[in-house]
């Protein structure tokens, strides 16, 4: 068991979530694709999966942007994590 899993089982909230953030490396396109396209969808995009993954591949491969991923540990499974969220961040210049 590792000890994420053993903090969640000694959890006393019934049902309650706790969440990893982290950020996404090259090859985790595929985690967070799913979300990023019902994110289009819900903007009016036609649905595509591969074409979501291979667009975050490619800015995740070039650096330029920043994806961070929140994944839902769930109490009852063990410590098994759902990937529930995502921010894509683009660097841009201040002046600050």
């Amino acid at each position: 068991m590792t000890p994420e899993a053993a903090s969640v089982k000694k959890d006393s909230t019934s049902g309650a979530r706790r969440f990893i953030i982290e950020r996404a490396r090259v090859g985790d396109a595929d985690r967070v694709a799913p979300l990023f396209d019902a994110y289009r969808q819900f903007y009016g995009s036609a649905p595509d999966l591969a074409g979501a993954c291979e667009f975050l591949d490619e800015r995740l491969a070039r650096d330029e942007s920043v994806i961070l991923f929140a994944k839902a540990l769930m109490a009852r499974e063990s410590g098994s994590a759902d990937v529930v969220g995502f921010a894509q961040l683009y660097p841009s210049f201040s002046s600050v």
